[in-house]
């Protein structure tokens, strides 16, 4: 476990894991303690602190973390591809 602090933005806690949330229980419990659960953030955020290099993320919640995570994940792909590529090219 890990922690980075973003210096900059609207305070969000993101927690990352290395599977798709999909018990009830696990996700009630994150939802204590963080806004959003992702795949790769940290990991991400740890390689740019480490490079000494900004780090700016744009996340799109592309499930609800239930039972069909994996599944509904899938089908909204497109979508959050969509939405993240509109964000970037607004801010170039």
């Amino acid at each position: 476990v890990g922690e980075i602090v973003l210096d900059a933005g609207e305070l969000t806690t993101l927690a990352t894991g290395d599977a798709f949330v999909s018990d009830p229980t696990v996700r009630l419990a994150l939802a204590e303690r963080a806004h959003l659960v992702d795949m790769e953030g940290f990991a991400v955020a740890r390689a740019c602190a480490a490079a000494d290099v900004e780090c700016r993320m744009v996340k799109v919640v592309s499930d609800t973390a239930s039972e069909d995570a994996a599944r509904s994940w899938k089908a909204e792909a497109d979508r959050t591809a969509r939405l993240i590529a509109e964000v970037v090219a607004e801010h170039l």
